[in-house]
């Protein structure tokens, strides 16, 4: 049973009503070693391994001890050669778009910053984008 919470609702239904899945098959809760994270993006064509996309809620993601375990957590992951984006509550739920995600899950073989914090940026046309805090 898929137990959320209602960032990572607002985050499955940003995926969806993104049209992620053209591009990517979409996993959620995925087990990987001893972790699991909230998504992965697995691309459809090309070798990448993936991006997770992490749903950091305040609650249990923000004490000394939670921020440790997260970066040991996500060290492990890039390890094994996923990409890692971590996404805040507030940064999650002023999203209007995924068009950032889609691209770096479309990332195959370049270098991407694994870890980053992003945050919402609107251009002139009003088309959102999400970049490095």
């Amino acid at each position: 049973m898929l137990i959320e919470s209602p960032i990572e609702a607002k985050m499955r239904e940003l995926l969806g009503n993104g049209r992620v899945d053209v591009i990517a098959d979409i996993y959620q809760e995925y087990e990987i070693g001893p972790y699991r994270v909230d998504f992965l993006l697995m691309p459809k064509r090309g070798t990448d391994k993936g991006l997770i996309i992490e749903c950091d809620g305040e609650e249990f993601h923000s004490s000394v001890q939670a921020l440790e375990y997260d970066s040991i957590r996500q060290k492990y992951l890039e390890d094994l050669g996923y990409r890692v984006m971590r996404l805040t509550g507030k940064e999650i739920h002023s999203l209007r778009s995924v068009d950032e995600i889609k691209r770096a899950v479309m990332v195959n073989t370049e270098p991407y910053e694994t870890g980053r914090i992003f945050i919402e940026m609107v251009d002139k046309s009003g088309d959102v984008y999400l970049v490095p805090r």
